[in-house]
């Protein structure tokens, strides 16, 4: 499947204001805390990842929501794991948080 064309270079956003925005609608969907007696499990199609241009601030959006589970499977990554790699390093090691 050929990769979904270029976003556009000049959408900007405030990463406090969006990762604040993240959070809320966590809650509003009662998404549980991690904790030591449960497994949270998360799936994401992250289309094109790998191949489209990620900025820092976009991979710390991606690893705020992966950071609310234990183990996510993320499926469309592509041979470039820059991405991925960019994204695991900012997750948190912490358990139990």
């Amino acid at each position: 499947m050929p990769p979904f064309p270029k976003p556009r270079s000049d959408f900007d956003y405030d990463l406090g204001v969006e990762i604040d925005a993240l959070r809320q609608h966590k809650a509003l969907r009662d998404v549980p805390a991690r904790h030591d007696d449960r497994l949270l499990l998360g799936t994401w199609n992250i289309a094109n990842f790998g191949v489209q241009h990620r900025r820092e601030k976009d991979h710390k959006l991606i690893a705020e929501i992966l950071g609310w589970f234990d183990l996510t499977a993320i499926q469309e990554v592509a041979d470039n794991l820059a991405d991925l790699f960019a994204v695991r390093d900012l997750r948190p090691t912490a358990t139990g948080c």
